[in-house]
């Protein structure tokens, strides 16, 4: 009686690794870059293909994903100078790095950021 316990338990830890493993298996990351797709009020959305497929391996389709990145009154925007300017400056096809609140685990389908930093680089 005692084996089947152990099997049992032996399995479940097994399992529970496996897991563990590929959780881990995603790196988050505290910044992306990318052309801003639109600019809303309080937010703007960027390009963040490469973030969603940053860990994929083989072939990777051709499908682009856009993070919508939340702005607040404590985000500082900068422009390619240095210079601070408001979400209303920021335009469509401007290239933004954008440092992240917390870091993120940027995904297919976890792509709602908060940024405490944008910078325009072109």
């Amino acid at each position: 009686m005692n084996k089947v316990k152990g099997v049992g338990i032996t399995k479940y830890l097994s399992t529970f690794m496996l897991l563990l493993l590929i959780a881990g298996c995603s790196s988050p990351i505290s910044s992306i870059e990318g052309l801003i797709g639109n600019v809303h009020q309080n937010s703007i959305e960027v390009d963040c293909t490469d973030a969603v497929n940053r860990d994929k391996k083989g072939d990777i389709p051709s499908i682009g994903y856009f993070c919508n990145v939340n702005v607040t009154e404590d985000t500082l925007i900068t422009d390619n100078k240095g210079k601070s300017i408001t979400i209303e400056d920021l335009q469509q096809g401007q290239t933004v790095n954008v440092i992240l609140k917390e870091i993120a685990d940027i995904s297919v389908n976890k792509r709602d950021i908060t940024a405490t930093e944008i910078k325009v680089i072109k």
